[in-house]
């Protein structure tokens, strides 16, 4: 009898064993519930960022190399020094009553001030009066 016969013997005997083991049966289902639960987040982030991102209007995500020569975005930066390692995504705010309601960080905003989202801050910026409304460390996209 060769080693690997006995080896193919002994991992055939421990599956079995371990097929039929409680174990076993307790390690599939914890398995199923951990990703169901991963599923029902990801379902859960796309319906928050879909719910903040509808109340925009012309909604833009750039690169930080883009962003450096974005018009809006450079009068920004001449106001606020603004991180230019990371991407940005930008939009005008439409909706304000319903991002007021679930933040309060959008209570000082208005219908057409621009939204600068990046990942750890968030900045409300009026185009009109070119100035910065409100500035927060607020992650609001997840």
């Amino acid at each position: 009898m060769s080693i690997s016969t006995i080896i193919q013997q002994f991992n055939n005997k421990t599956i079995k064993s371990l097929k039929n083991s409680r174990y076993y049966y307790v390690t599939v289902r914890l398995i199923i519930a951990l990703l169901i639960l991963f599923v029902l987040y990801r379902i859960y982030v796309f319906w928050y960022n879909q719910q903040i991102l509808g109340s925009l209007n012309n909604v833009q995500t750039f690169s930080h190399d883009q962003a450096l020569h974005q018009k809006p975005l450079v009068q920004v930066n001449q106001l606020f020094t603004l991180p230019t390692d990371t991407d940005v995504t930008v939009g005008n705010i439409a909706d304000v009553k319903s991002l007021a309601s679930n933040q309060s960080f959008f209570k000082k905003a208005r219908s057409g001030d621009m939204l600068l989202i990046y990942p750890n801050m968030t900045v409300i910026y009026d185009p009109v009066n070119k100035y910065i409304v409100d500035v927060s460390e607020v992650k609001l996209l997840k």
